[in-house]
Order: C-alpha cells, then sequence, then structure tokens
C-alpha cells in the first residue's frame, strides 16, 4: 500500500507541474500503468487461493471416495464439509457450493467458491473477485496393480527390514483405504536377494523346465540331468522355489515360456556340489556338500576344461559335474555360511512371491513374514516385479496390457548394488541366479566382482527400460546407500526423475511410501 500512495503522490506533482509536456504525459499514462500493476498483484492472490481450494477439494474428493462402504451413506456428506475446513485451514475461507456423491459408481464431485478481497483494483470499483474450483473422483473406473520388489538382502538385517515392513505396509493402507479387500486394487510382494524365488507351488507349472529342455538346464554336469530328480534324491533338501535369469535376452524380456523356445522356460535354480579339497587343487571351493568319491557307476566323462587332482584324480569340472554322487537318499552337508546356506539351495535366501492379489491380509502377511538374507540382485527384482503384473504365465493375475484406466506400477526398494562374488577358481564365482561366471550368461566370463557387477547393472538398465516400454509406471527408492553408480542406476530405472526417491533413514523411508502412495491415490482424480 506505501508504493501505491508514493506512486499517486509523484503522479499528482508531476500533473501539477507546467513546466512541459513531458510531465503531462507522465501524468495520463502513470496511472493506468500502476492500475496493470496492481491487478496482477490481485489476479495472483485469486490465483493463489484457487489453487489452495483446489488441493483441498482433491483431497477431500479422495478421502471421501476411500470412505464410501466404511461409513454410512448419510454421513458422508458431513464428512465432506469437516473434511474440506480442515484441509483449508485458516487464512482463507471458502464454502462447499456442492456436493454431489454417487455411492453405486464411487463418483464425488465437489465445487467450492470464495470471494477474494482486491488491493488495487478496489479504486476502480471491483472489490472482490470470485474464485471457485472443482474436483471429481471416480475410483470405480480407475485400477491399480502394485507389485513391490523389495530387497531383502543381508545387509537389510535388523532395524531397515523392519523399518521396509512398516514403510510397505502404510502404502498398503493407504491403497486399501482401511478395508481388507479392495476392488480396485491389486498388490504383490516380490522379495529379492541374490535370486527371486517364485514358490515351491510352481513345480509342476507348464512355465517350469521340469523336464529339463532349457539349454542351461544341465550346463554344470558332464551327462543330462534333470534338477528335480537331483533334489528328489537328496533325502535333506528340497527345491525351495528359486529360478535362474533366463538366457540373453530373454532375461529382460516379459516372453511368455513357448515348447517351441526351450531357453523361454524358468530353470529351478539348483547349485552343483562343488569339489572336495583334494579335488580342487588349492582353489577356494565354496559349495561343497556332498562326497566327490562315488563308484563309477553313473560317472559321466569329464568334458569341460580343468586340472587334473592327483593321480588319475577327477578335473575340476569331473568332480563338479558327476551326476553320480547325487545317489537317492544320500544326505547333503546343508549348513549357514558365507551369508547363505550351503546346499542345492545356494543363494536362495527371500521368501516366495505372494502374487497380485485384492486381500490385505495377504499382503501383509507377506511383508510381515520378510528376512534379510544374503546378496543382491536387482535385475531379477525389477523383472520378476514387471511378470507379477502381466495376464501372461509365469503370472497372470494381472489385466491385459492396454486395458483402459488400469495402472501397472513397480515400486523397487534397495539398499546396496548389484552383486555378484567373483572366485578365483574354475567356476569364476559363487553360484547364481546366472549360474556360474564362467559360463558367461552374463558377458564374458570373468572373475573380476567389479565387472561383474557392471554387467548386472546393465541387464537392470535393459530391464527398466523394457518395462517402462510395456507401459509400466517405475519408482524407485535407494534406502541408506551413499553410492553414486546405484543411485544413477535406479534414477534411470524409474519413469522420470521425480519418481527416484533416496532416503537416508527408517522415517525418510516411511515417509516416501506414504509419498508414493498418495501419488497414486492422486490418480483416482478424473477432473
Amino acid at each position: 500500500m506505501f508504493a501505491w500512495k508514493s506512486l499517486t503522490a509523484i503522479a499528482c506533482r508531476m500533473g501539477r507541474d507546467r513546466s512541459g509536456n513531458i510531465a503531462t504525459m507522465f501524468a495520463i499514462m502513470v496511472i493506468p500503468l500502476i492500475g496493470l500493476v496492481g491487478a496482477a498483484i490481485d489476479y495472483s492472490n485469486a490465483y493463489r487461493a484457487k489453487s489452495r481450494i483446489q488441493n483441498a477439494l482433491d483431497a477431500t474428493s479422495l478421502a471421501v471416495n476411500r470412505s464410501i462402504g466404511t461409513i454410512p451413506e448419510k454421513d458422508l456428506k458431513k464428512m465432506a464439509e469437516a473434511t474440506f475446513l480442515s484441509n483449508m485451514g485458516s487464512g482463507i475461507s471458502a464454502d462447499l457450493s456442492k456436493i454431489d456423491i454417487k455411492v453405486t459408481d464411487r463418483e464425488v464431485t465437489l465445487a467450492a467458491t470464495t470471494h477474494v478481497k482486491t488491493l488495487f483494483m478496489a479504486l476502480l470499483g471491483v472489490e472482490n473477485m470470485a474464485v471457485g474450483a472443482s474436483s471429481r473422483t471416480v475410483t470405480g473406473l480407475q485400477t491399480f496393480e502394485i507389485a513391490l520388489a523389495l530387497d531383502n538382502s543381508g545387509s537389510m538385517y535388523g532395524s531397515k527390514i523392519r523399518d521396509l515392513r512398516d514403510a510397505a505396509r502404510a502404502l498398503t493402507d493407504t491403497m486399501f483405504a482401511g478395508k481388507d479387500t479392495s476392488d480396485t486394487v491389486k498388490i504383490s510382494v516380490v522379495p529379492f536377494a541374490a535370486a527371486v524365488n517364485v514358490g515351491p507351488q510352481y513345480r509342476n507349472a507348464s512355465w517350469i523346465d521340469g523336464n529339463g529342455v532349457s539349454p542351461i538346464h544341465s550346463e554344470n554336469f558332464t551327462t543330462t540331468a534333470n534338477r528335480f530328480q537331483l533334489f528328489d534324491n537328496i533325502a535333506n533338501a528340497k527345491w525351495k522355489g528359486c529360478v535362474e535369469s533366463r538366457p540373453q535376452p530373454l532375461d529382460v524380456e516379459d516372453t511368455t515360456p513357448d515348447p517351441s523356445v526351450p531357453e523361454s522356460y524358468f530353470v529351478p535354480m539348483f547349485a552343483p556340489d562343488e569339489p572336495d579339497s583334494d579335488n580342487a587343487g588349492g582353489e577356494p571351493a565354496y559349495n561343497n556338500y556332498l562326497d566327490d568319491n562315488v563308484s563309477s557307476k553313473g560317472k559321466g566323462k569329464g568334458k569341460g576344461k580343468g586340472k587334473g587332482k592327483g593321480k588319475g584324480g577327477p578335473t575340476w569340472a569331473e568332480a563338479q559335474g558327476n551326476t553320480g554322487k547325487y545317489k537317492p537318499g544320500i544326505t547333503a552337508a546343508i549348513r549357514a555360511q558365507y551369508g547363505t546356506k550351503v546346499g542345492p539351495n545356494f543363494l536362495c535366501d527371500s521368501n516366495p512371491i505372494t502374487a497380485l492379489t485384492n486381500r490385505k491380509s495377504d499382503i501383509v502377511s507377506a511383508l510381515n513374514t520378510m528376512n534379510a538374507y544374503g546378496g543382491t540382485n536387482i535385475h531379477e527384482g525389477v523383472m520378476w516385479g514387471w511378470r507379477t503384473l502381466t495376464a501372461n504365465a509365469p503370472f497372470t493375475e494381472g489385466l491385459p496390457d492396454g486395458t483402459q484406466h488400469n495402472h501397472k506400477i513397480i515400486v523397487l526398494m534397495t539398499d546396496g548394488e548389484n552383486q555378484m562374488i567373483g572366485l578365483n577358481n574354475e567356476n569364476k564365482s559363487m553360484y547364481s541366479a546366472y549360474g556360474f561366471a564362467s559360463q558367461g550368461r552374463l558377458r564374458p566370463p570373468t572373475s573380476s566382482s567389479a565387472a561383474l557387477k557392471q554387467m548386472m547393472d546393465e541387464r537392470t538398465q535393459r530391464a527398466c527400460r523394457n518395462a517402462k516400454r510395456a507401459g509400466i509406471l517405475i519408482y524407485t527408492i535407494l534406502f541408506d546407500f551413499n553410492n553414486g553408480e546405484t543411485r544413477e542406476l535406479l534414477k534411470n530405472c524409474a519413469s522420470d526423475k521425480d519418481k527416484a526417491f533416496t532416503a537416508d533413514n527408517g522415517s525418510e523411508l516411511i515417509a516416501t511410501f506414504q509419498k508414493i502412495a498418495s501419488e497414486l491415490s492422486a490418480l483416482r482424480i478424473a477432473e
């Protein structure tokens, strides 16, 4: 107001100054100029008021829509009025001019108006400006399929896995709006560590390579072998449910297994018994759980390259690839070691996938039982998150791609970097979802852990790119891990930079999951 009085006084003085035409012209022009500036300020104030009303209406409309079916229909209008006033806060008052709630269609339409007093335009006779906004939510039209791809590796042990459970439950509670079932929301839980566990109940599924037709099914053995038969032969070990990454490029594609494409099947993960110390030639063998000294019956001839181990002793490849040592009824020396369990389920540490479900209790149960163990494979986490969202095998609970008003979302959280441990032995690495590094599924074969990580990062990037091209919305969260390469990886994986988050502690992690839930809820706003 001081500026206005000053400018007016100057104009008046110049208007009285008869010494020249310039002063006269300025006096004529300055008042409309000041009016224009003042009008801009008044319009800016009105715009801010409109934005505040719009935000309050959107939040109120969503809240009322979520409450349909949870409170009596007659109370929904009162709830709308109270919620709107609460969301508006102080400083601006507005009245709900329209409250239209269609319970059957789950449609809520609200409108509000207010009058904003002007400062400058009042001098021209316009004392206030009418401002209005409206919001319509139609949750019956919008459906959500959300895959929670969550890092359950050993570094998440303790408070971090507890924080993750809390954060994921908070997102689930928000999306289900206080109800145990939903007609519009389905969520899958995909815990990942060094591999992903699809669940042992799928042993006989059509998409599992139960007959050993995939080219990678027998690559660790000197003779043709069926991995399920080997599991059955071991008295104290059953297939836990982990599967291996498919050969490239299928490892980054959501291609349905096809009998005409044997490599498209998912091969059960079976970590072979590595050579005993007397057959290892001094090189480290980390997954040794059976005695190599077996009768020649059923013993295959060595095909792989390797060093001779003693007089007439088998090569590394022969000792490792011999299927004869898996005698029916044999007991394996299974034990906790190296941050996993030595045995045929080596590095199969995470809980099974929970497929898309509209029952909140199933999701919460899966989250509550998550444990932290083993390594990190972000690539497989992304891929199995994507696969749970599709309508085609292996998981078929998702709606067909392109279904109108259906949103498919991956929320990817990790606290570390991709990891495959390289070793100075014939295998070049510990066993993993890619088999041994020596087999070259991550190309080229190498024993360098750093190089293997880079290859896994590249497969992760391709997986994210393909999922986004298929219409998947991806959020990423890097939790308590200050690493530039991984931060950049997750930033590029996300659908856009605003969907790539970092959280330095448990409180920030919970807030991030809640922010994502709020953003997803905002997708329900129709107008």
